[in-house]
């Protein structure tokens, strides 16, 4: 048990900035449990929120994209040997930031009172901005590089992802 509490603090960590992917094992056996549990965890606020809609399955392409294009950005830097920290951090903090929206999706599905939607919006905001924050830190990190060129790395990638995921799933 205190490996996990040991992990879970490495990840708090990483997402108040003071420390990088370097600091949690490469595993590649945690990589994939904390892969599945964003699956799973993705899945159920999604289907918390509709029901008979592809949001499940756009969850398992989300993540698909995501390791995808994070992979593919530290090959093209020459840093293969960091994919596995760097997607455990990747992995591990959005986890987190998840288990955080899932009150937040409760204030979002709100109706008829317009203080609990705006709310949840102003969090939903701030929780999206904190977590371009934290993946342009891990990138900082992972890349070599500065924080404005990880954070523009994130903002890409994130764009790029709703861009696709709306062009397979419009609206």
């Amino acid at each position: 048990m205190s490996v996990i509490y040991l992990l879970l603090g490495k990840l708090v960590d990483i997402l108040l900035l003071r420390r990088g992917p370097q600091d949690l094992p490469a595993s590649s056996s945690l990589l994939a449990i904390l892969i599945l549990c964003n699956l799973i965890v993705g899945i159920l606020l999604f289907s918390s929120q509709q029901e008979g809609n592809p949001e499940s399955l756009q969850s398992v392409v989300d993540m698909g994209l995501t390791l995808i294009m994070y992979t593919a950005v530290l090959h093209l830097r020459g840093v293969r040997e960091r994919v596995v920290q760097t997607l455990t951090a990747f992995t591990g903090t959005g986890l987190l930031l998840t288990l955080v929206l899932f009150p937040i999706s409760l204030l979002l599905a709100s109706e008829g009172d317009s203080l609990f939607l705006s709310a949840g919006r102003l969090m939903f905001m701030a929780l999206l901005i904190w977590s371009l924050a934290v993946d342009g830190h891990i990138f900082r990190h992972s890349l070599n590089t500065s924080m404005l060129v990880g954070t523009s790395c994130a903002v890409v990638i994130f764009i790029a992802r709703v861009y696709i995921l709306e062009s397979i799933w419009p609206g």
